[in-house]
């Protein structure tokens, strides 16, 4: 007998939604307050630091993932004092390797929350430039300079392999025009997909670059 492959996403109970406040976008994008530029030593409490590298660590997941559902509020979930990770649905929502327009800029992810931005203003919204080391370094290792079969495409492209639904993105459809989009559908190999993300790493590591030239160390939770 045939069967249809599926998921299933699990719930926790008592979880809230906790989105981070501007306050926190503040010292992501602006590094303001965590640390003494003089000494180096922590304004904050501990647990303010995991939060912030928390929050970091999501914002950096979603650039990754071409994940623009978080800018809002609702899909920031706690379960008690601890910032999950969930529903991805949005991800990969402009094909590979995303866009990087004017109009359209996937790296604007890496803005924040549009909670956190000056909507009066026209001028580029600010990306956060707050990062775990942890974080930073272990993307590093899975980067451009790492062999090819340790880029973070390549283990993605071997993790998902074991799941019955791979090729997963082979089944994910992308209109070509909106004019006319039902005569305009659009297929990307699975491969397309893995040197997409492959990209965006390298864009990544571009920016904490950039945020390295800029503040130094003090990037870093």
């Amino acid at each position: 007998a045939g069967g249809v492959s599926a998921t299933v996403v699990a719930w926790a109970r008592e979880t809230s939604v906790r989105p981070p406040n501007r306050e926190d976008g503040l010292r992501l994008t602006q590094r303001k307050a965590v640390f003494d530029p003089q000494s180096g030593a922590p304004l904050v409490s501990d647990y303010l630091i995991k939060h912030l590298g928390d929050v970091s660590d999501t914002i950096v997941f979603d650039f990754l993932v071409d994940d623009h559902d978080r800018i809002g509020t609702h899909n920031w979930l706690s379960l008690g004092e601890q910032l999950m990770t969930w529903d991805s649905g949005l991800g990969w929502r402009h094909g590979p390797e995303g866009h990087y327009s004017r109009k359209s800029n996937c790296l604007d992810i890496l803005c924040g929350m549009d909670l956190w931005k000056n909507s009066k203003k026209k001028e580029p919204c600010q990306r956060i430039c707050l990062f775990r080391e942890s974080t930073v370094e272990r993307i590093r290792s899975m980067g451009p300079f790492a062999p090819p079969d340790r880029r973070m495409g390549k283990l993605l492209d071997e993790r998902m392999k074991s799941d019955p639904l791979w090729p997963h993105f082979e089944m994910q459809m992308y209109y070509n025009s909106r004019a006319d989009k039902y005569n305009n559908i659009v297929r990307f190999k699975q491969e397309n997909f893995i040197q997409g993300l492959d990209k965006k790493v390298s864009l990544f590591l571009d920016h904490v670059t950039s945020c390295e030239d800029q503040f130094g160390d003090s990037i870093y939770l």
